[in-house]
């Protein structure tokens, strides 16, 4: 709030030049006028409200505690789902309780797209990108799909030029991440071993390769198929590192990121193997590997693995924890880790966005998992009541914009799963109406405000 602040000399009376205070004394009355209703000092401002206890929270949360979330806009936030097998999009707004209503039009045609499986749309909402495969529904065309976002009703254009093609057409792309800035989107491709780099147009979303992509995880592709088969990826929320979880190698590639450029660099001693999961045999392309960031904290999970004793089929899965440096993005093995989750076929996992909590999609158990995250080890704790009840082929998760809700696919339903999250402690309840509908085999799943 501005406030009207008055400073008043105190003058000689031989030297007082009355015409001249009449005139500063109608200027002065006619300023408090036009302050009316407001305070004009600090003794009126009755400050932050006091918060538990008694205490009064600093501005801006302090003491290392993000700033909360800008009030809503005018605008519901949008929650997109990618579904694979009729090459359409599944669109809803998200009502004050996290209820999904779909857009006009719903499920949206992704054309000219082929296939589209996973989703990430850049901070501001202007722009949603998609992986695309057509190799899994026939046809050789790997790339990315893109497309301008309309706030206000949800539906989405091509941008000029989409999608954007790789070569060869066979790459296999899978999951994809947007940077946090909005300036790159990098996408891991499965059939040839590497991750694609693009920059982003800022004004028409249009995407072109970034010197150098794609990339190698560190192995190479051969006439067999995939070596490390990666699947999963995410960016460190300085936007500084990309990481990959590779499949069938059991093993995390590090890369940081040329701010100007957006080529990657693999960090020193990546790519990091994990061990001791036995998750994926070789060239598995449809054993899941997964890969989450928390501030300095990398999570890595395999599917199917137990991850304390490396066998299989014994009822649970594990996650594994490690410390990221932030100077070079080299990674190392968390005390502790790895941590049992109490379900089976791991499938995406996602961050609550206050970095307290993490979820991660059981396929294999139709639910959704929540650990709550050490803020000084990393360290993971089950939640209770985890895990909570989802649909069948739980798969893909994101949290919405204001932090409050989480939306979980459901493959075999042909559904998506909707929770408000409980923020002091991770829990999770349905929201009304959940499940949602979508359209036949939802993957990907994603929020823009």
């Amino acid at each position: 709030m501005s406030r009207l602040r008055s400073r008043i000399a105190s003058t000689p009376q031989s030297s007082i030049n009355y015409p001249g205070l009449i005139v500063f004394a109608l200027i002065l009355a006619l300023g408090l006028a036009g302050c009316a209703g407001s305070s004009s000092s600090a003794s009126n401002n009755p400050g932050p409200a006091p918060g538990p206890g008694g205490t009064t929270p600093p501005p801006g949360g302090g003491g290392g505690t993000p700033p909360p979330p800008p009030p809503p806009g005018s605008n519901p936030a949008l929650v997109y789902v990618a579904n694979a097998m009729n090459d359409t999009l599944s669109a809803f707004q998200i009502n004050s309780s996290g209820g999904l209503q779909p857009v006009a039009g719903s499920p949206l045609s992704a054309a000219p797209a082929k296939a589209v499986f996973f989703l990430s749309g850049t901070a501001d909402g202007k722009f949603l990108f998609a992986s695309e495969n057509a190799g899994i529904t026939g046809g050789e065309e790997s790339g990315v799909m893109a497309w301008s976002v309309n706030p206000g009703n949800g539906k989405v254009t091509p941008v000029p030029g989409a999608p954007f093609l790789e070569n060869p057409g066979s790459a296999g792309p899978r999951e994809l991440q947007v940077t946090p800035n909005g300036k790159f989107v990098y996408v891991v491709n499965i059939n040839t071993d590497t991750v694609a780099g693009y920059a982003i147009n800022p004004s028409s979303g249009a995407l072109t390769q970034v010197p150098g992509s794609p990339f190698s995880v560190g192995t190479t592709a051969n006439n067999l198929g995939c070596v490390s088969c990666p699947l999963g990826i995410t960016i460190h929320s300085s936007g500084r590192f990309v990481y990959v979880a590779n499949s069938t190698a059991d093993s995390i590639s590090g890369f940081s990121v040329d701010q100007m450029t957006g080529s990657l660099t693999p960090v020193a001693g990546s790519p990091f193997v994990v061990g001791p999961a036995v998750g994926c045999p070789p060239r598995a392309i449809d054993c899941d590997s997964e890969v989450a960031v928390s501030g300095n904290f990398l999570y890595f999970t395999n599917a199917d693995a137990d991850s304390a004793s490396g066998r299989r089929g014994t009822g649970t899965s594990g996650i594994f924890g490690f410390n990221i440096d932030p100077a070079t993005g080299s990674i190392l093995p968390m005390p502790g880790s790895p941590f049992i989750n109490n379900a089976i076929g791991p499938e995406q996992l996602a961050v609550d966005r206050s970095g307290k909590f993490l979820y991660l999609a059981n396929g294999g158990s139709a639910s959704v998992s929540a650990f709550a995250i050490n803020s000084l080890s990393g360290a993971l704790t089950m939640v209770s009541g985890s895990p909570f009840a989802a649909g069948r082929g739980t798969n893909g998760l994101s949290v919405d914009v204001s932090g409050k809700f989480l939306y979980a696919t459901n493959t075999g339903d042909n559904t998506v799963s909707g929770y408000a999250i409980n923020a002091a402690t991770g829990a999770l309840m349905r929201v009304s109406g959940s499940p949602f509908k979508t359209g036949p085999s939802p993957f990907g799943v994603t929020s823009l405000p």
